[in-house]
């Protein structure tokens, strides 16, 4: 089950990051004409772009992150056994759960502060929780079912 929602959630990730890459540049392609062509530039672009960019990075680190591509500390696992790897990979993992569930609860009063101080704007914040929480996801699977590298090496 959980193997299915990890895949549904990739599937939707990469849909995601695809279409907020080409709106992004398409943005960007709009405010540079309408700044060298008209002598204006919309405000508004201006201040969605960043926004964008924020969630092409969460949901690539979370896409990243399911697909074992982030950054580890690898140098003491190359050392061990296959079967300590896969032990040392789910204790990684079941920390990695415990920091995403903490990230997750404090990225709650972030959203709250955000919804008080910009209103229903608020809610284009909405990305950090869902990182939070997909990444939790992410490492509950981890433990159950260890991600490997071609040579049996498990990522942690």
């Amino acid at each position: 089950m959980l193997k299915l929602i990890d895949r549904w959630l990739e599937k939707f990730e990469k849909t995601i990051l695809v279409g907020l890459f080409l709106a992004l540049i398409a943005s960007m392609a709009i405010n540079i004409i309408q700044r060298n062509v008209f002598g204006q530039s919309s405000q508004l672009t201006q201040e969605v772009m960043p926004l964008m960019v924020l969630w092409i990075t969460m949901v690539g680190a979370s896409l990243a992150l399911r697909q074992g591509k982030h950054i580890s500390m690898e140098l003491f696992l190359r050392f061990m056994k296959p079967s300590m790897r896969k032990t040392l990979g789910r204790i990684a993992a079941v920390f990695g759960a415990l920091i995403m569930a903490l990230g997750f609860y404090l990225s709650l009063d972030f959203m709250s502060g955000e919804l008080k101080i910009f209103g229903t704007k608020g809610y284009l914040s909405l990305i950090v929780p869902y990182f939070f929480a997909v990444a939790f996801i992410g490492y509950v699977i981890q433990i159950f079912h260890p991600h490997t590298h071609a040579h049996g090496e498990v990522l942690t």
